[in-house]
């Protein structure tokens, strides 16, 4: 029997993510799917992407025992209804990780909050790997860690230059490491090492920085303003994915919407410059659609959206690529 890995909203409105199917082609696997689980999955499998062990199919590709067939919804929008998704684990372990880091960055010394931007991108990178692995891509994780390294001893000993050193480890550690793996070197290898490793490391840079100058070249509540933005962000995001049928627009526009609003609200409360704040909003709010949007692909395989991803660290994808601009922004802004 052929394995059926479901997602987002087809892996809710089966009630699994993983299923063995009899079936001499995908679309009888599929129909089979379609059977057992009723009207609601067979609308949401209409504008689906399929793949097989990691390789875009189509309905009359031919499987074996051994396949796996992987089907992902799109982006929200159309006229197909899919059950709501729940506010999961994802959920759960996105806006904890994030609480976590205001927790060492309110209460903890400066070791302490480097420890928890470490472990936090780490993690993120780490669920990135193992979402690639399920698809058989098996992207490299020592590249990315060693890149976080970088980060903390760059970032702690150069200052802002330490930013652009992280950059340049961060692109050359994964091509170093296709020198001692022979399938680190190929192509479809590469090229997600090197965008996990830039995004992990210049994140983790940039955050640390910011925490490192903050009461100095940067505003004092800059890497509160960062979280508060991010926190509110992620979590209106997973909230609009939960209730969409009452609300408007798409998760990314809410995300959109609530850091700017998050932005101005941080402004406020620590008495900045409200102009200067909302062009920051703006830019972060872009981080973070841009992140969402970056990290489905990179989690699929395509550019065909989805509300929810693969991965328990889908809800750190917009906060990762917004810290990566969150220096350069601050520093040019404020």
């Amino acid at each position: 029997m052929a394995i059926l890995r479901l997602f987002a909203g087809l892996r809710d409105a089966a009630g699994m993510s993983k299923t063995a199917i009899e079936g001499a082609t995908v679309a009888d696997v599929l129909d089979e799917a379609s059977r057992r689980f009723g009207a609601s999955f067979t609308a949401g499998l209409v504008r689906s992407r399929i793949w097989v062990n990691g390789e875009e199919a189509t309905g009359d590709t031919s499987l074996t025992d051994t396949d796996e067939v992987a089907v992902l919804p799109p982006v929200s929008g159309g006229s197909q209804t899919i059950t709501p998704p729940a506010i999961g684990v994802a959920g759960l372990v996105g806006v904890t990780a994030l609480i976590l880091l205001v927790v060492a960055d309110v209460f903890g010394t400066e070791a302490w909050y480097s420890a928890v931007v470490v472990g936090v991108l780490s993690l993120w990178a780490l669920d990135v790997a193992t979402v690639m692995s399920e698809r058989g891509r098996d992207l490299p994780v020592v590249p990315v860690l060693f890149t976080v390294t970088v980060a903390v001893v760059a970032s702690r000993l150069l200052g802002t230059p330490g930013l652009a050193v992280t950059a340049v480890v961060a692109v050359m550690a994964p091509m170093v490491w296709g020198v001692v793996s022979e399938t680190g070197r190929l192509i479809h290898i590469v090229g997600p090492a090197g965008l996990v490793s830039f995004m992990a490391g210049v994140a983790a840079a940039s955050m640390l920085l910011v925490r490192y100058q903050a009461g100095g070249s940067l505003p004092e509540p800059s890497v509160e303003v960062f979280l508060t933005v991010a926190t509110i962000s992620t979590i209106a995001g997973m909230v609009f994915d939960r209730f969409r049928g009452v609300a408007f627009g798409d998760p990314f526009t809410v995300v959109a919407l609530a850091a700017v609003l998050a932005a101005l609200v941080a402004a406020a409360i620590w008495d900045l410059e409200m102009s200067t704040f909302l062009l920051v909003g703006v830019v972060l709010a872009l981080g973070l659609v841009a992140g969402r949007a970056l990290g489905s692909i990179i989690r699929t395989g395509s550019t065909s959206l989805i509300d929810q991803p693969p991965g328990l660290g889908w809800p750190l994808d917009g906060a990762v690529l917004a810290a990566v601009v969150l220096h350069p922004v601050l520093a040019i802004l404020t």
